[in-house]
């Protein structure tokens, strides 16, 4: 099987798009975790294009990179390595890396406690924003159908496995709202 560089150098693209985008949250007149105290009008316009492209493109290229996957993998090895892969980083994201952002934005909302005092508050299990504990379930409706929309672009390129038939059939529908 080659290796298809230009969608890797899109990968690439993307995540310096994202962290572009991410870097310049704070300056912006909209709602994020921590703001600083003088905002930038100049940010708008590009942070408003890159909102519009950032996350429907990283969803292309995880639906081309399951459609690569399935090729060489059936469904229930599929599911079993992206849990061995995936499992451990999103359980650090949500216990280590997530919770001093959301204790920042706390502080910043005027919260007078330690960090000490706020972490427990994680293991409460209460999604973010109401509670603590970062949830990567809290999708808009908006973003399940750019996820969907973003699959099926990435199936009418028309990539085919070694037999020649399409690596797309279970993915015909789909539904994630």
């Amino acid at each position: 099987m080659r290796r298809e560089y230009g969608l890797d150098a899109l990968r690439v693209f993307a995540f310096v798009m994202l962290i572009l985008y991410h870097s310049g949250m704070g300056y912006v007149p909209w709602g994020w975790h921590v703001k600083n105290n003088e905002l930038s009008e100049a940010f708008i316009a590009p942070m408003q294009f890159l909102n519009r492209w950032r996350l429907p493109l990283l969803f292309f290229i995880s639906g081309c990179g399951v459609a690569f996957s399935l090729r060489r993998r059936t469904l229930v090895e599929f599911r079993s390595e992206r849990l061995r892969r995936l499992g451990l980083p999103i359980l650090v994201a949500i216990f280590v890396i997530v919770p001093p952002q959301i204790y920042f934005e706390r502080l910043a909302q005027g919260a007078t406690f330690s960090y000490a005092e706020f972490y427990p508050s994680v293991f409460q299990f209460v999604p973010y924003p109401k509670g603590s504990t970062y949830s990567s379930m809290r999708w808009r409706r908006s973003r399940s159908t750019t996820a969907c929309d973003a699959l099926g672009r990435c199936s009418q390129i028309g990539f085919r496995s070694a037999r020649g038939g399409s690596t797309w059939p279970r993915f015909r529908t789909c539904s994630l709202a």
